[in-house]
């Protein structure tokens, strides 16, 4: 059959080249994951509790702002999760 398009596989093409760098980008993503959880691994197990409580003092310290938003983004999730619990 010939197709009315000039270009007929032009759609396929783009298609294929878009699904191609969305798998890079994940690629990408998924790596960088990795990098992260390997570097907290080697930091959970080459610390002591009480160094990892002074790690977080330091910091909380070097930005109070930024420690107040995870402190209430951590309530809020989990004042969700013990009220989920609580519905069950």
């Amino acid at each position: 059959m010939i197709s009315s398009e000039p270009y007929p596989d032009r759609g396929t093409s783009a298609a294929a080249s878009v699904l191609e760098s969305s798998i890079a980008a994940c690629d990408r993503a998924a790596w960088q994951a990795r990098g992260w959880a390997e570097r907290a691994q080697l930091y959970l197990r080459d610390r002591s509790p009480g160094e990892m409580a002074d790690d977080m003092t330091a910091l909380a310290r070097r930005r109070p702002g930024a420690t107040l938003l995870a402190a209430a983004v951590l309530g809020l999730l989990v004042g969700r999760g013990l009220r989920g619990l609580a519905r069950h």
